[in-house]
């Protein structure tokens, strides 16, 4: 038997040959194909490799621009040099350089961007959604609570967030900067967040992206960056839908002069107000060196009158107040969603109050709500309209006040502008309950951004990640209806209630919202008329330093 085996084998021996070497070029292409599937993408700059999470293709820190450093600190963005082999994309890229609560963190080489897609080769190209982070501009970070493995897997959607310039290294303007810039400066993190989304346009149908349809999302100041992006000729063309969660459009901006006369204060607080070359000076400094000199406002919107850190109206990037180009129709008509919570002022007050040891008294109720409208005479108005009697507390008073101020109010005025000309759905998220990853010194109730850990399915709460029962539900809903909007423009389809849109019947007495919840609802965008109307004549229409 075993001779006769020997003898089988060698007369078969070549052909034994060709099979086992055939069987081991297809595993080794099975393979190739499998990493290449799973973990590898291409990009104008190179070829990455990425991790899998979750069941989703992750790809952390890719570089986007060139470190803006030494001499490219206060530049417009520019296309990174292409790297030979592959880079490995599997680490959370650095925070942009920033303080929060008095700590430091970051550095100035941050220009990077996450990617979570589902498969690298879908039978037909995926929609793509765009998160901008909010921190007021001087704080936040592309993945810090907002990883978007959970949301592109369950919307089959690909994900990109992005890091972008912040605080003085973000948003300084100077005479100097703008010479340089020929006729504008200071609205770099902006520039950032456009280059970004040409960096998407360019290599997103790697990851299995449609560079066709791109969804631009973001909240509180990544709202406000979304409104901006609206507007500005810049970005023209680069995205298909919009979704502003608390971003107020309507805040005016400062314009370029004001901010370079900040940028010249920053110069001669770093001692460069008599060198030769004032620039070469200024960026000769240390990180440090620049958060000293002119540190943000601690509270974001109720510090001690420290530097305003924020885009401006610099005739490139913005030509003017967004609100007054979405009011005329002078805006990239997209399918836009926009809401806001039910308690935005809370968390807000807290970081300004509690969160700096400085108790509110009623003394000093007053001087707040000037920090709000500058003007003595409005601040009578605001009194009498939230008499302090009213509250539980000063604080209490004074979030309602920021809340109907900066959120509500801005939420209608932005959705009655962009209805006449563009498709709109609002809503109210009133879940009372949500999680925060910082310890409480107020009932928080709907903060300002409780609802971006549902929408990314990310718990805020200490000792879980995920959500389970009605919170789960409130999640999935959220998630369903921010990735059907991307897919089609509108968040029907999946979820049984239906959104209605914003004045369907053009009627103006039948502005409805989504009111999201563990339990799904309709309000009347007609019940915040009166305040809303009080605050037009109280909002200050051009920025007040």
């Amino acid at each position: 038997m075993q001779n006769k085996l020997k003898q089988w084998v060698k007369k078969y021996k070549f052909k034994l040959t060709v099979v086992c070497c055939g069987f081991l070029l297809l595993f080794a292409v099975v393979f190739i194909l499998h990493k290449t599937t799973t973990f590898y993408a291409r990009t104008s700059s190179g070829i990455v490799q990425g991790v899998m999470v979750d069941g989703v293709n992750a790809f952390l820190g890719i570089p986007y621009a060139i470190p803006p450093v030494g001499k490219l600190r206060w530049s417009s963005p520019h296309i990174p040099k292409k790297w030979m082999g592959v880079k490995k994309t599997n680490t959370v890229p650095p925070h942009c350089v920033q303080t929060i609560f008095g700590f430091t963190r970051g550095q100035e080489d941050c220009l990077y961007l996450n990617v979570w897609t589902p498969t690298l080769f879908p039978k037909k190209p995926l929609p793509v959604m765009v998160w901008i982070h909010g921190g007021g501009f001087i704080v936040g970070h592309s993945y810090e609570t907002t990883p978007g493995e959970r949301l592109a897997k369950r919307g089959d959607v690909v994900v990109v967030s992005v890091n972008y310039r912040l605080g003085a290294f973000g948003f300084m303007a100077h005479p100097d900067l703008t010479r340089e810039g020929k006729g504008s400066s200071g609205n770099y993190g902006m520039e950032d967040q456009i280059f970004a989304l040409q960096w998407v346009r360019r290599n997103i149908k790697f990851f299995g992206g449609d560079i066709n349809n791109v969804t631009i999302f973001g909240e509180s100041a990544g709202g406000m960056s979304v409104c901006n992006l609206l507007v500005s000729p810049e970005a023209k063309g680069l995205f298909h839908k919009a979704i502003i969660e608390s971003g107020p459009c309507f805040s005016p901006y400062p314009d370029l002069a004001t901010m370079e006369k900040q940028g010249q204060t920053m110069e001669t607080m770093l001692k460069c107000d008599t060198a030769q070359d004032r620039l070469a000076c200024m960026r000769s400094k240390t990180p440090k060196d620049i958060l000293a000199a002119m540190p943000p406002d601690p509270g974001m919107a109720f510090g001690e009158d420290k530097a305003n850190w924020m885009p401006n109206i610099d005739g490139k990037v913005l030509l003017e107040q967004p609100m007054k180009s979405l009011q005329e129709g002078r805006f990239e008509k997209v399918p836009v969603i926009n809401g806001n919570n039910a308690n935005e002022g809370n968390l807000i007050v807290m970081f300004g109050h509690e969160y700096q040891f400085k108790k509110l008294t009623p003394e000093k109720y007053p001087d707040r709500i000037n920090y709000l409208v500058r003007n003595d005479e409005k601040v009578k108005q605001v009194l009498q309209k939230y008499p302090l009697q009213n509250y539980a507390d000063p604080e209490e008073a004074l979030s309602v006040v920021l809340g109907d101020h900066s959120f509500v109010c801005q939420e209608k005025w932005t959705s009655d502008a962009i209805a006449k000309y563009a498709p709109v759905y609002s809503y109210y998220f009133s879940y009372p309950k949500a999680d925060f990853v910082l310890p409480e010194a107020r009932k928080l109730g709907a903060f300002h951004s409780a609802e971006v850990q549902f929408l990314f399915g990310h718990s805020m709460a200490w000792f879980e990640s995920t959500f389970s029962g009605d919170e789960m539900k409130l999640s999935n809903n959220m998630m369903d209806y921010w990735t059907q909007f991307a897919k089609t423009g509108n968040p029907n389809g999946t979820v049984d209630h239906i959104w209605p849109l914003y004045g369907e019947t053009k009627n103006s007495n039948n502005k409805m919202r989504l009111q999201l919840d563990t339990t799904l609802g309709e309000k009347s965008a007609h019940e915040t008329d009166g305040t809303c109307a009080f605050w037009d004549q109280i909002e200050n229409k051009t920025y007040i330093q």
